[in-house]
């Protein structure tokens, strides 16, 4: 009945617009008519908790016996009941997940969910409290909390721009475009067919968070062919005349716990709901750049550095790495400078209007605890969790290794610079001059460093290590670096001689922890759904970038731990032969992967 009533409505009256924002708001008026006929939102006063899916009449009968016979104190029928309620409990908890796993075996996280129903664990929460920094007092409120997070994230680059002098010189990256693209080739972006947004319709994850208009990925995919022609004609009226529809340019942030403390609004990031094949055709993304790009990853990024480190380290050098940390990388990023860059790339005049238009202007909310904040105007920075975003900050950082004489190797917004030398002086030298370069950079395009967790660590030998006098003396605006022994990059922990110590150990303690909760669900899941749960949540920790550490001579303990899972799932004693239970469960040691 939806889908009739909606083939039935005259989105096609959208044509009548010439402003792509009336437009629009034509065809939400015309869509969300229909949607408030067949699914209108209502209010549900929740009278108890909900019983879980597993509950059945016999245990809720059952459990009240108990609790009747507990409370005139007959504690031999109590225990009667008590002990039937624990294994009624336990015999439909099982038969409720093993349906469940089966189901949904090929969606990690929806088997994670159902596990997670199984046994408590200690997941991330929202806290009940945040901390004002500016008078050190406690907000509790949930509405307090959602503005407080609103009016960080709007303001935080405030304190750093207003003391940056930049003034912006783009010769570096001129120089490099027009190296490799002829000087009348131009980038627009093409019109859209309807093909095309049938297919992104199609695509869409329905699981992903509703926006502010309120639209459901669900309800989208569902209308795909009755929407898709009037939605391509919005598309194509927006890139014709140049302008991102006003509607579009409010993001509902969702606030993402990164570490540290909880009540801390600077431990959380904005998350925001709401044309790469010419850069990649004509060479301008620069090699050093693994970010968002296809064929490149975490691990072919750090196979890479760790190659070249290696083969140094071979041939009697020193290497010496600094690790940049750029304060709030996604959100400092100058709009104005951003769309000057564009224009360097040889964006046309359209579309660098269309971008001016989509970058501009636009709001905030925070959406927290099921509270929606006040709308703020966002300044500064591309949307994280957009399409564009990625794409958009990895053209405004490109240019930055072309400020560098030493190697440069980034991912997204994680900067490695790294050279080698013979002696530390001559790599201290190096480095600091280095350092010197990107802040040029930094200060040409109005980012910042954040020298507290910008790290220097030398990586060479152990013998050759202990033959050297001090660690390095990378100076960055008057002050030295501080050194690392060791450094968490892209995932992988990187020790000063690569001996991938530290790495096994974070991998073995996730193991550790995985192992159990494997002991805990057990008696709920079949042998196959558990090789399921070894699969989705123990083999991955064994599996990231172990191209790059899974030759140490301490993975040996990660395949101790990968026999115990696999004791533990098919009930074997401790000295069982493992190889016919990795062949059994499908599964490779490490040492084989």
């Amino acid at each position: 009945a939806f889908c009739k009533d909606l083939s039935q409505i005259p989105l096609d009256t959208i044509d009548i617009f010439d402003d792509v924002d009336n437009a629009l708001e034509a065809w939400y008026n015309l869509f969300l008519d229909v949607i408030d006929k067949h699914l209108p939102l209502r209010e549900k006063r929740v009278k108890k908790q909900q019983q879980p899916d597993w509950m059945t009449y016999e245990i809720i009968q059952c459990m009240a016996q108990r609790d009747h016979f507990k409370s005139i104190n007959e504690m031999v029928n109590y225990k009667t009941y008590r002990n039937r309620c624990v294994s009624l409990i336990r015999d439909a908890k099982t038969t409720y997940y093993k349906t469940c796993v089966e189901d949904h075996k090929g969606d990690s996280k929806k088997l994670w969910q159902y596990l997670r129903d199984i046994i408590p664990t200690n997941l991330k929460t929202a806290p009940s409290s945040l901390r004002n920094n500016s008078n050190n007092s406690s907000i509790s409120d949930p509405e307090d909390m959602c503005e407080h997070f609103n009016n960080f994230f709007s303001t935080i680059v405030n304190q750093y721009v207003a003391v940056q002098q930049f003034s912006s010189n783009f010769d570096k990256l001129s120089e490099m475009v027009n190296s490799r693209i002829n000087s009348d080739d131009a980038f627009s972006i093409p019109q859209l067919t309807e093909e095309e947004v049938c297919s992104y319709l199609r695509n869409l994850d329905t699981h992903k968070a509703t926006g502010l208009d309120g639209l459901s990925h669900k309800i989208l995919k569902m209308s795909t062919y009755l929407i898709a022609p009037s939605l391509t004609k919005i598309f194509n009226k927006s890139l014709s005349s140049g302008m991102f529809p006003t509607k579009w340019k409010t993001s509902k942030i969702i606030p993402i716990y990164k570490s540290g403390a909880k009540c801390d609004v600077n431990n959380y990031r904005p998350i925001a709901i709401p044309a790469l094949s010419f850069l990649v055709s004509h060479n301008l993304l620069h090699h050093a750049q693994s970010g968002f790009r296809r064929n490149h990853s975490c691990e072919t990024a750090l196979c890479k550095l760790v190659d070249m480190w290696t083969s140094n380290m071979e041939s009697g050098l020193i290497n010496g790495a600094v690790f940049i940390d750029l304060r709030k990388a996604f959100d400092m990023v100058d709009t104005d400078l951003l769309l000057r860059k564009l224009a360097v790339y040889k964006c046309d005049d359209l579309t660098l209007s269309w971008f001016k238009s989509y970058l501009q202007q636009r709001d905030q909310c925070v959406h927290f605890k099921e509270t929606l904040s006040s709308k703020k105007s966002s300044l500064y920075g591309v949307p994280q969790g957009s399409i564009l975003g990625p794409l958009l900050f990895i053209m405004f950082i490109n240019d930055l290794p072309l400020y560098a004489n030493s190697n440069t190797d980034m991912y997204a917004d994680d900067s490695t610079i790294h050279t080698s030398a013979r002696t530390g002086e001559e790599l201290n030298n190096k480095l600091t001059e280095d350092m010197t370069n990107v802040q040029a950079w930094c200060t040409n395009n109005n980012m910042v460093i954040n020298d507290g967790k910008t790290k220097a660590m030398m990586i060479t030998t152990s013998q050759r290590a202990a033959t050297l006098n001090s660690n390095l003396r990378v100076e960055f605006n008057g002050v030295q670096l501080k050194n690392t022994n060791n450094e968490k990059i892209l995932g992988v922990v990187m020790n000063e001689h690569l001996s991938w110590k530290q790495q096994i150990d974070k991998v073995a303690k996730s193991l550790i922890k995985g192992i159990h909760l494997l002991r805990q669900i057990k008696e709920y899941l079949p042998i196959g759904h558990q090789v399921i749960y070894y699969k989705c949540f123990l083999q991955p920790h064994v599996d990231y970038c172990c191209t790059v550490w899974g030759q140490s001579c301490h993975i040996i303990r990660i395949h101790k731990l990968q026999k115990l899972a696999l004791r533990i799932i098919y009930d074997k004693p401790k000295l069982t032969s493992s190889g016919p239970l990795f062949k059994a469960a499908g599964v490779l040691p490490i040492q084989q992967r």
